[in-house]
């Protein structure tokens, strides 16, 4: 049965967690988005078909969820010991280059900030204050949202590192930093997060990176107006 296969396929993301390597997040997002891809099929009979898991992964429109979907699906294609030929893996590379964006644009605020405080960001001498303030500016995201962001609820692969937030009315959304548009600060913020427990912040509170960024005169979006 098609669960048999995915629920022996979660065990073995668990054990590559518990060797370092996946995160309990990451393998419980990768269990889904296989379960999806293998919509219809089971794949432990004679009649599994490789295009039709192609077919639904070329369904996924968005970039954040497309990585997601792509690491689940390399990932078990090692647990079943399945090889995908150059053609297939080309497939999958031209499907990702035609995904678009998901996750939050710059809004007139935001690109407001990184116009004007860009040269004063990258002058911050604290490693962990500066990352901060560079990933509000590559992302989009507003003060209390970075102010939320944990390791636990990070999705990291080797193309982005998603962080799902949750904003006004209990709206989960979806944030990624993708490595092939932000390769430094993708390097940067994923070595932080993994040097992390699962519930410690990634960066600071809100109230820190505000008293912060009046001692550089760095002008970042107010609590007030964030998650809305």
């Amino acid at each position: 049965m098609k669960y048999d296969v995915l629920n022996e396929y979660r065990e073995y993301l668990y054990a590559r967690a518990g060797g370092g390597g996946l995160r309990p997040q990451t393998v419980h997002k990768y269990f889904y988005k296989m379960d999806s891809l293998l919509e219809g099929q089971n794949p432990l009979t004679d009649n599994f078909d490789m295009s039709k898991v192609l077919e639904n992964l070329g369904n996924i429109k968005y970039k954040n969820y497309f990585a997601q979907a792509k690491g689940a699906l390399l990932h078990f294609c090692k647990f079943q010991a399945i090889t995908l030929d150059d053609n297939q893996l080309r497939q999958i590379e031209e499907m990702q280059e035609n995904t678009t964006k998901k996750y939050r644009s710059l809004d007139k605020l935001t690109a407001n900030f990184v116009e004007k405080t860009k040269k004063k960001v990258e002058g911050i001498k604290n490693p962990k204050l500066r990352l901060s303030y560079e990933t509000a500016m590559a992302t989009g995201l507003r003060v209390s949202e970075i102010a939320q962001l944990t390791p636990g609820n990070a999705v990291i692969s080797d193309e982005a590192i998603i962080f799902t937030i949750t904003r006004k009315g209990g709206e989960e959304k979806e944030v990624a930093i993708v490595k092939s548009e932000h390769k430094k600060l993708y390097e940067k913020v994923r070595k932080m997060t993994e040097s992390l427990k699962p519930n410690d912040r990634v960066f600071y509170s809100v109230a820190t990176l505000q008293k912060e960024a009046k001692k550089v005169r760095v002008q970042m979006p107010r609590p007030k107006t964030d998650m809305c």
